[in-house]
């Protein structure tokens, strides 16, 4: 969460909602040029620890202590009542430091589970403090003490209900000292944003002095993790925009479905109730053939603007569907089970369906692609052949194989057959292939082609094991069509 200008009054609201998200056991730091926002900074701390029934305190000198009560009290803190229960413990950060005039990392460590374990006691579910770290210039405290003690703090709050917040002048500390301040809080806080450190070093390396090598497979496992991190959030802005997009277009085909269904209603009813009249009218002929003829025509068109309509409210339907991890052959049986249940044809389909597990997939629209390639399968196999249907983990991925004995697709097709509207057959609407790259496309998938004039035709739908949801459509390349793929039969 951005945060411009943290000393603006209207930001502290915002910076003490994202400061409320920082749980126990969390340590952060923060550099400030001067007294830039630091106060600011501290009051928003502070208030989300209350806000959380914790124990807070602030240790700081005494100019920026009665700030920051001023500012906790203007946001509607009531500094008296939460001091008077010691739920707001305000402190010389010297005093707490330097116990015995020097400091000592374990001694400050100490110190702080000490609080932890009387605030506890006291009924308090977690402690949260905000330290202004300039009392380090004044001691004469070296960098690799105090950083020390930065690191030992990581090892300390692992698992505790402790939460610290470092802040560090830039104009009062060393170059190199704030790059170790870097280097040893696991998150920062920069201009509002409280992030995740990639630059962070555990304290077990930091406090040994690790191998140039192992810091080389640090920084390089870093650089991995946040190009992945980016290429998440740029996915999820595609998915998001895709699904928009999804949901518009279903939208606008629902209401033209609507608008465009009536009236072709009334031209079917209207062609039904011609075509009766004139059959009872007793004439004869050829010419009453030839205009019975043309009506059916005319009624087979109305039909095919239906089964039209029907296929593109399927591609661009906007409707949530549950997206589980299963077995890739559950879904493949219950579409044909469904498919052979109306299917009165002499096709043979024969199944071969092998475990296929940990696959993520939406089980209505994996069952729309098994039943749309089986039908175009069983529509190019010659009575008495047979189509074959199987399901297999292979190389890591779940495959899904449909072939028939038809006459193969045209080798000048191959480019085409995935495009909306194309189609060879007389009754098709071109969109039962352009309906089953989509759902594959969403699931992470790819479909392969083989094909022949001799072997008929081999679909490959390939998904990948463990997507955790649907992808946006540009994020799959479909197979080369045509592509030469293994194609076996028995």
């Amino acid at each position: 969460m951005a945060v411009h200008g943290p000393d603006t009054p209207g930001d502290l609201q915002e910076l003490t909602s994202a400061f409320s998200r920082v749980g126990p056991g969390e340590h952060l730091c923060r550099l400030h040029q001067g007294n830039v926002g630091r106060r600011q900074v501290a009051t928003a701390f502070l208030r989300a620890g209350l806000a959380r029934g914790e124990r807070v305190l602030f240790l700081a000198d005494e100019k920026s202590r009665r700030v920051v009560e001023e500012n906790l009290a203007m946001a509607g803190v009531d500094v008296a009542a939460e001091s008077a229960r010691d739920a707001l413990v305000l402190m010389e950060a010297r005093d707490a430091y330097l116990q015995d005039g020097t400091f000592d990392p374990k001694a400050m460590v100490a110190f702080i589970e000490s609080v932890r374990l009387a605030s506890l006691e006291s009924g308090f579910p977690a402690v949260r403090g905000v330290a202004e770290m300039d009392w380090a210039i004044g001691a004469g405290v070296d960098r690799v003490t105090l950083m020390r003690y930065e690191a030992m703090l990581n090892l300390y709050l692992a698992g505790r209900e402790v939460t610290v917040l470092c802040q560090y002048d830039r104009s009062a500390f060393p170059p190199d000292t704030l790059r170790d301040v870097i280097l040893t809080h696991p998150r920062v806080v920069v201009d509002g944003l409280i992030g995740r450190n990639p630059y962070y070093v555990p304290p077990e390396e930091y406090l040994s002095g690790v191998p140039v090598e192992v810091e080389v497979d640090r920084l390089l496992t870093n650089i991995l993790e946040r190009e992945r991190a980016e290429r998440d959030v740029q996915r999820a802005v595609r998915r998001v925009g895709d699904m928009e997009r999804l949901a518009a277009l279903g939208t606008l085909l629902a209401g033209v479905a609507h608008e465009i269904r009536t009236p072709m209603t009334y031209v079917a009813n209207n062609l039904n109730l011609v075509r009766a009249r004139l059959e009872r009218t007793g004439l004869s002929g050829p010419e009453l053939q030839r205009i019975l003829a043309s009506v059916d025509v005319a009624l087979e068109g109305v039909s095919r603007i239906g089964d039209i309509l029907d296929d593109l409210r399927s591609v661009y339907r906007s409707e949530a569907a549950e997206w589980r991890i299963g077995d890739l052959s559950d879904p493949v049986e219950r579409a044909l089970d469904l498919y052979e249940g109306a299917y009165l044809g002499d096709v043979r389909i024969e199944r071969d369906l092998g475990s296929a597990p940990g696959v993520g997939f939406e089980e209505g629209q994996v069952v729309q692609v098994v039943v749309n390639l089986v039908a175009n399968a069983v529509e190019a196999t010659p009575k008495g052949g047979r189509v074959r249907v199987s399901t297999r983990h292979d190389d890591g991925r779940a495959r899904l194989v449909v072939e028939d004995e038809g006459e193969g697709v045209r080798p000048e097709d191959r480019g085409r057959i995935y495009d909306p509207f194309f189609t060879r057959k007389r009754s098709g609407t071109g969109l039962g292939l352009f309906l089953v790259s989509r759902i594959v496309a969403r699931h992470g998938g790819r479909i392969d082609l083989s094909s022949d004039v001799t072997s008929g035709t081999c679909f490959i739908v390939s998904l990948p094991v463990g997507l955790e949801g649907p992808l946006p459509i540009e994020d799959v390349t479909l197979g080369t069509p045509g592509e030469p793929r293994p194609h076996t039969r028995t």
